[in-house]
C-alpha cells in the first residue's frame, strides 16, 4: 500500500501519516531519514564528461561538482570544482576516446583544492605530443570532504 505524509511533529502537526487505501490517519512520525554524507573519505568528489575538441568545453549533463572546464591549449585542460576539495589528497582518473591507433594516456599536471589540470598525450611517431579528443571523462575520488 501507499501512505501520504501529512505533517511533521516538529512543525506541530497532529495527523502525520495517511493510509491511501483506508483513509486512516496516524498521529505518529516516520523515522527520520539521514542522507549519506557525500564528503566521506574515498568517495567520488567530482565527475564530468566533455568534448575536448571545442574552444570552450562544457560539462555534459549529469556531471557532478564541476563549475567549469578550461581548455588551456591543445590536449591541455583544467577542471574547476564547484566546491573546493578538503585537501589535495585526491586521485584523478581520466579516460578518453583517442581516435588513433597510437597509444594514448592522460597525465595529471597539477592538483589543488580548487581544480585539477591534466594533458592528453599520444605515443607512436608523435611520442608525448598533446592532442585533443572528442570525449574525455574525468572522475575525482578524495580522502576528505569539501572546504
Amino acid at each position: 500500500g501507499s501512505v501520504n505524509m501529512l505533517g511533521c511533529k516538529r512543525n506541530g502537526a497532529r495527523n502525520l501519516i495517511q493510509n491511501e487505501a483506508s483513509g486512516e490517519t496516524l498521529a505518529t512520525d516516520l523515522a527520520q531519514y539521514v542522507y549519506p554524507n557525500v564528503a566521506t573519505q574515498n568517495s567520488v568528489k567530482a565527475c564530468c564528461s566533455f568534448d575536448g575538441t571545442v574552444a570552450n568545453p562544457v560539462p555534459a549533463p549529469g556531471s557532478f561538482n564541476v563549475a567549469a572546464i578550461i581548455r588551456n591549449g591543445t590536449g591541455d585542460y583544467t577542471v574547476r570544482f564547484a566546491s573546493a576539495m578538503f585537501n589535495t589528497g585526491y586521485a584523478v582518473c581520466v579516460s578518453n576516446n583517442g581516435n588513433t591507433t597510437d597509444p594514448i594516456w592522460a597525465s595529471v599536471v597539477t592538483t589543488n583544492v580548487r581544480d585539477t589540470r591534466f594533458t592528453i598525450r599520444r605515443g607512436g611517431a608523435s611520442l608525448g605530443a598533446t592532442f585533443d579528443v572528442s570525449k574525455i571523462t574525468v572522475m575525482v575520488a578524495g580522502l576528505g570532504g569539501y572546504t
